[in-house]
């Protein structure tokens, strides 16, 4: 599901919704994660945040957390190999958004956080991760869309 890969990802919709952090904190989790949920894991979300760090996991996945005030969401960016059933547009634009945070915020090496400050414009598919490291684990997987004016370390 976070990479567009699954049957239900042709239900996503294409016009990003414009929204804050505040609103999708607020968000109510799924009463089961066994398939992508209707509405908010089927929203493309544009959301204006600031960076707060950066991390890169075991599989490759670049996971970015922003946040607003008290409120945190995590982004993540799928490594490519992780793209394949994902239809030739989603992989290009997931692509695209890792390399835009890669040139803006350099490399990231995997097992370390790094602390990072700016301003970002992000756009993702909402998506409910079973863990609940941020409040109600909700994060945009996968970015679809990244663009900031100035990343800093």
């Amino acid at each position: 599901m976070r990479t567009l890969s699954d049957p239900a990802a042709a239900d996503v919709r294409p016009a990003a919704t414009k929204t804050s952090l505040s609103v999708l904190a607020s968000l109510r989790r799924p009463a089961t994660f066994a398939r992508r949920g209707s509405g908010a894991e089927k929203t493309r979300y544009l959301v204006r945040a600031r960076l707060v760090s950066a991390a890169l996991g075991s599989g490759g996945e670049l996971v970015l957390v922003v946040g607003a005030g008290e409120h945190r969401v995590a982004a993540h960016f799928p490594a490519a190999a992780c793209t394949g059933r994902a239809s030739r547009e989603l992989r290009s634009a997931m692509q695209n958004a890792r390399t835009a945070v890669e040139r803006a915020c350099g490399a990231v090496r995997q097992g370390r956080s790094v602390r990072l400050r700016g301003a970002v414009t992000i756009t993702g598919v909402g998506f409910f991760s079973r863990s609940r490291a941020e409040g109600n684990g909700f994060g945009l997987a996968p970015v679809l869309r990244f663009s900031t004016g100035a990343c800093r370390r």
